[in-house]
C-alpha cells in the first residue's frame, strides 16, 4: 500500500539577495514532508542559515514562493504568521541572538507567555523544557554567564517550550562539547519518534546519519 505524505514546507524557485547585493540563494525548489528528519548540508556561505530563516518566515524571498502547510507565507498576514509561530521553532546558530532576558527561566517561558497561555501551563511548559534539556540548575542564571553548551541547551529549551510541530536547527552542534552533542542528538531522535518534523543545517557530515533520513545539499 502506498503511503501518502503531505508537505509541511515547500519552496518554489526561491532566490534571496541581501541588501548589500550578496546572493545567498538562487532558484531553490524543495519540499519538506511531515515528520521527516532532513539535514541541509553545505560549506560556510552556502546559504543554509538564510534558507532556514526563509522557512521560518523571518526573511521573505527576493523571488519565488514559500508555502507552509499548503498556504503561501505572507508576513503581512498577522493571523497566519501568529499561527505559524506556534507551529515552527527556529534554533539560531548563535544562541546569543535568542537569549535576551535577565534569566534563563525568563527566556524559556517567553514564547508560551506571548502565546497567551494560562500561567499554570506556561509554568508547566517551562519546567518541562528545562528538565528535558537537563538545565533546571541554570533556571535563575543570566544567559551571559553560561558556557556555549549551556547557552545552546537553554536556547533549545526556549524553542521547545512552544511545542512546535516543525523544528529548524542552524548548526546546533557547533562549539559544544561531545557530551552536549550526544544529549541533543538523543533529544532530536526522541522528538522525531513523537512525530515532529526536524530540519537541521550543518556542515558536520559525520553527525548526519544520526539525525537525518534525507539530505539536501547547497552548493
Amino acid at each position: 500500500m502506498k503511503i501518502l505524505r503531505h508537505s509541511i514546507i515547500e519552496l518554489e524557485e526561491v532566490s534571496y539577495i541581501y541588501p548589500n547585493g550578496t546572493t545567498a540563494l538562487r532558484g531553490i525548489s524543495l519540499k519538506i514532508y511531515e515528520k521527516e528528519r532532513v539535514a541541509i548540508l553545505g560549506p560556510n556561505g552556502a546559504g543554509k542559515s538564510t534558507l532556514l530563516m526563509i522557512m521560518d518566515g523571518i526573511l521573505s524571498p527576493t523571488e519565488g514562493k514559500v508555502y507552509f502547510s499548503g498556504r503561501e507565507i505572507d508576513v503581512k498576514d498577522d493571523d497566519f504568521m501568529y499561527e505559524m509561530r506556534r507551529r515552527v521553532g527556529l534554533v539560531f546558530q548563535d544562541p546569543d541572538v535568542a537569549l535576551f532576558s535577565s534569566t534563563v527561566w525568563d527566556d524559556v517561558i517567553f514564547g508560551p507567555l506571548h502565546m497567551g497561555l494560562p500561567k499554570e501551563e506556561v509554568r508547566r511548559r517551562g519546567e518541562w523544557a528545562l528538565k528535558i534539556l537537563e538545565i533546571e540548575h541554570l533556571k535563575d542564571r543570566p544567559p551571559f554567564q553560561l558556557s556555549e553548551g549551556e547557552k545552546k541547551r537553554a536556547e533549545i529549551a526556549a524553542v521547545l517550550s512552544i511545542d512546535p510541530e516543525v523544528l529548524l536547527l542552524d548548526e546546533p552542534f557547533m562549539n559544544i562539547d561531545v557530551s552536549t552533542q550526544q544529549k541533543i542528538i538523543t533529544l532530536l531522535n526522541e522528538m522525531s519518534r513523537n512525530g515532529k518534523t526536524l530540519i537541521t543545517a550543518t556542515h558536520d557530515v559525520d553527525i548526519v546519519p544520526l539525525i537525518a533520513d534525507r539530505v539536501i545539499v547547497l552548493n
